[in-house]
């Protein structure tokens, strides 16, 4: 939205210097309001560039738990030869521990203006407040999967034929997150394979395929 206020903003500067259209205002003015937004929308674009570099899917644990308040484990690990990082959250108020498992996909997607390339995430929630979850997740760009629609995903792990798996939005209303639905069969079968490919489909960029590598996966 961000993006799109700022390519608003400088169109008008431009139109002004073709043709000013403010009472009171000349051309120089225009000029210098242009440079000042495009010196802002440069600051904007770096600082959400490096925001995005430092940015994991893990990071999203605390979104993930509404908001419960959970402490990392200094444990947390990338078991050797195994593409899956695992982690935990403590809830110190109820004495429970929530349990993550995430992968990045092999590849990347570019999804046009205001968006950027893109990494997608799948990660495995076990918490004892709502059990099993499975989420997918991007880095930059807007899911179209809704809970009040037939929304879908398509998925094939290793060779086998292609399935079908329901999604919906996450409550927070963020659209770079879904949940994959039928979780406990979704679960069974990453750990059977070594190889998942997940086809979702995205707003203004039709359906995008997603490559992970799913090998050795330990998660109960």
């Amino acid at each position: 939205m961000i993006y799109f206020i700022f390519t608003i903003i400088i169109l008008l500067c431009f139109a002004g210097i073709l043709v000013p259209y403010i009472k009171g205002v000349n051309r120089g003015h225009f000029i210098a309001a242009t440079i000042g937004v495009a010196f802002l929308y440069g600051t904007f674009t770096s600082n959400k560039e490096e925001q995005k570099k430092d940015r994991t899917i893990s990071e999203n644990n605390t979104e993930f738990s509404n908001k419960v308040q959970v402490t990392p484990n200094s444990n947390d690990k990338k078991v050797e030869s195994s593409p899956w990082v695992y982690s935990e959250g403590k809830d110190e108020m109820r004495g429970t521990t929530s349990y993550f498992a995430s992968i990045t996909s092999l590849n990347n997607v570019y999804f046009p203006f205001p968006y950027d390339t893109s990494y997608a995430h799948v990660m495995i929630r076990r918490r004892p407040k709502d059990g099993l979850n499975i989420l997918f997740s991007v880095d930059s760009g807007q899911i179209l999967c809704h809970s009040f629609s037939r929304s879908f995903f398509s998925v094939k792990f290793d060779d086998k034929p292609i399935q079908k798996f329901k999604c919906s939005s996450s409550d927070s209303g963020r659209s770079d997150i879904s949940f994959i639905e039928s979780a406990t069969s979704f679960l069974k079968q990453i750990k059977n394979s070594k190889k998942m490919i997940i086809e979702a489909p995205f707003y203004e960029s039709g359906n995008q395929q997603f490559t992970f590598n799913t090998k050795d996966l330990k998660f109960d």
